[in-house]
């Protein structure tokens, strides 16, 4: 008998463990700082396809402004200027937060410098440089803008 009873507390061990993973895999990253920083570096190293599959992979996890970054950065990097315009400003006007009166997307550097690449580059500077200015007033001491 005892050998019975240590395979059946393996057995709900290895089910247990199983279930725990599949939890924690489910919860994730929920925030998408994890999945950007990997996507991006797929990108810096030319792994577009890979950067997409894990995109997709991605969906429904993340919030839509990282989609929406993600989307376009990766359009982007694909030649697809329009896709990446329309996906960034997606990815601005998005509210994840559900707050009135501020819009975090509005604070992501993110997806604000992409924006203003994408304004910029389909001649509408003065548009980009709005998006800007509007970051900047949020963070005068950002040494990135």
């Amino acid at each position: 008998m005892p050998g019975v009873q240590r395979a059946v507390v393996l057995v709900i061990a290895l089910v247990l463990a199983a279930l725990l993973a599949w939890a924690v895999g489910q919860g994730g990253d929920t925030s998408g700082v994890a999945v950007c920083a990997s996507i991006e570096r797929r990108l810096q190293a030319g792994d577009v396809a890979g950067a997409r599959r894990e995109q997709q992979n991605a969906a429904g996890r993340i919030p839509k402004r990282v989609a929406g970054y993600l989307d376009a950065v990766i359009a982007l990097a694909e030649g697809k200027d329009d896709v990446a315009s329309a996906a960034i400003e997606s990815a601005y006007a998005a509210n994840d937060a559900h707050d009135d009166a501020h819009n975090v997307a509005h604070d992501d550097w993110r997806i604000v410098s992409t924006l203003f690449a994408t304004r910029v580059n389909g001649r509408r500077r003065d548009a980009g440089w709005s998006a800007l200015d509007a970051y900047l007033a949020l963070h005068p001491g950002d040494e990135r803008a």
